[in-house]
């Protein structure tokens, strides 16, 4: 599965990518700066 993760670079962002990572689960950055 792929999960979406849309914050700013920082302690949040590593502690989330490494949940993902050991869920098994693929992840898909979003810049939340970037204008949808």
């Amino acid at each position: 599965a792929r999960v979406v993760i849309c914050v700013e670079r920082g302690p949040g962002m590593i502690i989330g990518l490494l949940a993902i990572l050991k869920a098994g689960a693929g992840y898909v950055p979003l810049d939340p700066a970037y204008p949808a």
